[in-house]
Parts: structure tokens; C-alpha cells; sequence
């Protein structure tokens, strides 16, 4: 379990420092933000402080909650990309139904078949033109 240390602010940035009630580990979550593109980048970087190899299972850095909530009348749409041989990267569309949706490569890294990528739109009315988009891409996918 982590718990807050610390935090600092440094221009565009905001580092928070949490640390594991148990163990000599640290976790620091780095926000940078970039205003005049509207866009917010996060990083999570684990510290083993232990002396000693820890293997660590799992570390999932992602939250995100939307910023409002749509009327029950209306649905969000997902957007990602998928693929194989010979169809490299193609745009796959779907309505967001309640549970888990989950987009990965099994493989460890980025590919035509699994490229870290999404969107959100109201309704399906968003296109490259008009409409608001909620989007997250990862800017390294190794494994």
C-alpha cells in the first residue's frame, strides 16, 4: 500500500513522492502539463530503496476519469487501433459498455497489431474536423 511523502512543483510539473507502508520502495507520479494544446502527460517511476532484487508484478499507472457525465440518453463511443498482416492499424469504432475493456499486446511492445492508443467521443458525433475528444496514447510501450 502506498502513502503520501511528499510532493514539489516545478514549472509546468508536479512530482508526488508516495512510499509503501511496508517496504523500501517509492513510487513518484510526474504531471506535466501542456495548456496551449490541452493535454496533461503523467509518468510513474518505482524506486527499489530495499538493497535486495524485488520482483514487481504489476504497476498500474493509469487513471482517468472523464470530465462530466453524459445524459442516459446518450452513449460514449470508443475509438482504438487494431490489426494483423496485411491490415496494419485499422480504426476500430464501438459504443463503451459497462465493465472492463482492456487493450493490450501480448507481445510486450508496440506494433501494427497493438498500438497504445484511444479515444473518446459523445455519441459517435466527433470526427477529425469537428466534435470533443478525450484521448490517451503511451509514449513508450515497451514491455
Amino acid at each position: 500500500m502506498l502513502k503520501y511523502a511528499s510532493h514539489e512543483v516545478r514549472g509546468d510539473t508536479l512530482a508526488v513522492r508516495l512510499k509503501d507502508v511496508a517496504y523500501e520502495l517509492g513510487v513518484e507520479l510526474t504531471y506535466r502539463v501542456f495548456p496551449r494544446h490541452d493535454i496533461v502527460a503523467k509518468r510513474a517511476t518505482v524506486r527499489n530503496g530495499t538493497g535486495s532484487p524485488v520482483v514487481l508484478e504489476s504497476a498500474a499507472s493509469g487513471v482517468w476519469h472523464m470530465p462530466f457525465r453524459l445524459p442516459s440518453d446518450r452513449t460514449w463511443r470508443l475509438t482504438h487501433l487494431a490489426g494483423r498482416w496485411a491490415q496494419e492499424t485499422q480504426v476500430v469504432r464501438e459504443p463503451i459498455e459497462p465493465g472492463k475493456k482492456v487493450l493490450e499486446s501480448r507481445r510486450g511492445t508496440t506494433s501494427h497489431q497493438a498500438n497504445p492508443f484511444f479515444a473518446i467521443d459523445a455519441d459517435g458525433r466527433a470526427d477529425e474536423e469537428h466534435g470533443r475528444v478525450w484521448f490517451g496514447a503511451l509514449g513508450w510501450s515497451g514491455s
